[in-house]
């Protein structure tokens, strides 16, 4: 059993809830699209922030480490809404 069908279990059985085999594959996948549906979202309003900090940091922390740091943070930002999307087109 994957770590995550264990979570599931354990939270079945402290509600009192029956996941049945038939039932765990649409629940799971449900709340993969809820994951990806928010994500575009919440890599957006992190690279805001991080980009903030850059700024608020510059005089503090040498410039090619932030530019390198915010370069890394927006790059991975543009691959996980890359991944958001392509899960969407694919439903």
């Amino acid at each position: 059993m994957s770590t995550s069908a264990s979570v599931f279990a354990r939270l079945a059985c402290r509600w009192s809830l029956a996941l049945e085999p038939a039932t765990r594959g649409p629940v799971a996948a449900e709340q993969l699209r809820m994951v990806w549906l928010h994500a575009s979202v919440g890599m957006l309003i992190a690279s805001g922030f991080a980009v903030l900090l850059a700024f608020y940091l510059h005089d503090q922390v040498d410039a090619t480490l932030l530019q390198g740091w915010v370069a890394l943070k927006l790059a991975v930002a543009v691959v996980r809404v890359g991944q958001g999307r392509v899960f969407r087109q694919t439903e």
